[in-house]
């Protein structure tokens, strides 16, 4: 008998059937989830890209390369559609499952991946390259500022440390001449912005999935 079904029978005994319901539901919805993110991921790249990949960057600040849950994808951009034909950059792009999410989803304004592994860049050219509208650059963000100039969104998922991120926020106040949108998920200095002049907060909401922790994202709006 396994562990699984052993834990489930104790509950079953115990007459504790809403629980044992609840992680029944818990389990399934997870397994629904990770169905559609191999599917998804597949459609382009012809794997799933869920595992985190370790940074070759660390002492320039980078964090380890993650792609985002296609469920904060979902809600984040319900909160806060894209305008049509907007510029998005997408900051530590990874594998690109951000560009081709967007991609999928009819917007045909030009998606920008930037990131900083030139293995990890490889790989979101390569799944990005039917996508007539995306392009990948492997650059460091601090050096990007002639791309971000004529982006309308910026779209990041905690990609590097605090310093880099106070760095990256000046970036975009000396880079953009016009309005910018900063859609930003595991908001972790999210302080750093906060109350800084010019910056007012469009949408803060928290994700909340089955079996998993809940994320938080704010989408600021950056007026010069």
């Amino acid at each position: 008998m396994s562990s699984k079904f052993k834990k489930a029978w104790d509950l079953i005994k115990r007459g504790q059937i809403k629980t044992l319901l609840k992680k029944a539901y818990i389990f399934f919805r997870s397994r629904l989830y990770h169905l559609r993110a191999w599917f998804e991921d597949c459609r382009y790249g012809g794997r799933s890209i869920n595992k985190p990949i370790p940074s070759k960057h660390k002492e320039m600040g980078a964090h380890p390369s993650q792609s985002t849950d296609y469920r904060c994808l979902d809600k984040i951009f319900k909160s806060c559609p894209l305008e049509k034909g907007e510029i998005l950059a997408d900051i530590g792009c990874g594998e690109g499952r951000v560009l081709t999410y967007l991609y999928s989803r009819g917007h045909r304004g030009k998606l920008i991946g930037i990131e900083l592994d030139e293995d990890v860049a490889a790989t979101a050219k390569k799944r990005t390259k039917k996508c007539k509208n995306v392009e990948v650059h492997c650059i460091n963000v601090l050096e990007a500022s002639e791309i971000l100039c004529e982006v309308g969104a910026v779209y990041l998922f905690n990609p590097f440390n605090r310093a880099v991120m106070t760095e990256f926020v000046s970036v975009i106040e000396k880079s953009c001449k016009s309005r910018v949108d900063l859609y930003y998920c595991n908001d972790v200095y999210r302080d750093v912005i906060d109350g800084r002049k010019n910056w007012t907060i469009r949408c803060r909401d928290v994700i909340r999935r089955p079996g998993v922790r809940p994320a938080t994202f704010t989408v600021y709006r950056y007026l010069p």
